[in-house]
Formats: structure tokens, C-alpha cells, sequence
């Protein structure tokens, strides 16, 4: 059933697959942030959701929070979810909203209401730090054409 569901491409059908399952006692998990692949897997004699079968989720994403996870280890918090991964909104939210990280003990509107908080703050410091970058180019460019004119003043002065 595994393979059946990880083939079906309408997403209209997967409903039914979905009541085939269980009418043949095959349990089918909700995503599970640190156990779910790409695709539907098999997972202690169960069927585990996969992170990208999740509505919305982009499959660049799911594969950046597995490879993420082979190196680091397990999630042990959300916000080690949060600092660990570049988010994008709408799957994270989806993952959430899936289940995905209820392991957590936290409840989903909680996440998703530090989501956006977090996710906020990490857009004015990354804006911040543009600017600080900015201004240091802007500095060393300076900098650089004071070097240039004084040099050439020198040059003016010894030729004379």
C-alpha cells in the first residue's frame, strides 16, 4: 500500500487509498518531522506520511530538513527546528498544520504563532545586516578613494 500511495499523483484519489488502508488495518501515521522521508515509508510496520505527500510542501524544503537531519540529528525542539532550518512560510506552516512536529508538545497554534513571530524578528535581522553590509561598502569605497586621490596627489607633487 505503501508504494500505491507514494504513486498516486491525483491528489483527488489519495482519499481513497487512504480508506483502503484502513479497511485492511494498515495504519497510516501523520508526518513525523524526524521520522518521515520524502514519501509515504514504511515505519515500524505502519505507513508514515511523507513530508512532501504533506498539501503544499515543497519538495527542495522536505529534502533540505532530511539532509538537515542526517548530519544533525533528530529535532529536539521547535526552536531548534526553527534555528536549524531556512524556513519557508507556507510549508512550515503546512508541516504544522499536518502534524508533523506535534511531538513537540506544543500545540500547533502555538507553533504557528512563534513561526510568525520568529520568523519576523529573522527578516529584520537579516534587513539589519544588509544594512550594516552596506554601509561598510559604502565606508571601504570611501576609504578607497581617499587612498586613490591622496596617491595621486603624491604622484601630482613628486612630478613637480
Amino acid at each position: 500500500m505503501c508504494a500505491v500511495l507514494n504513486c498516486t499523483e491525483d491528489i483527488k484519489k489519495m482519499p481513497s487509498v487512504l480508506n483502503d488502508c484502513r479497511e485492511i488495518n494498515v495504519k497510516v501515521l501523520p508526518p513525523d518531522i524526524n521520522k518521515s522521508e520524502i514519501g509515504f515509508s514504511v515505519y515500524d510496520k505502519n505507513i508514515l506520511f511523507g513530508l512532501n505527500s504533506v498539501k503544499g510542501t515543497k519538495i527542495a524544503y522536505a529534502m533540505s530538513i532530511i539532509k538537515d537531519r542526517e548530519i544533525n540529528g533528530n529535532y529536539l525542539s521547535f526552536k531548534e527546528f526553527m534555528k536549524r532550518n531556512v524556513a519557508d512560510k507556507s510549508t512550515t506552516e503546512n508541516l504544522i498544520k499536518a502534524g508533523a512536529m506535534d511531538e513537540f508538545g506544543d500545540n500547533r497554534y502555538a507553533m504557528l504563532k512563534a513561526y510568525e513571530e520568529g520568523s519576523e524578528l529573522i527578516k529584520s535581522i537579516i534587513d539589519k545586516r544588509k544594512d550594516i553590509e552596506e554601509k561598510e561598502q559604502e565606508d571601504e569605497e570611501k576609504k578607497a578613494t581617499k587612498r586613490y586621490q591622496t596617491s595621486l596627489l603624491k604622484t601630482k607633487n613628486t612630478l613637480e
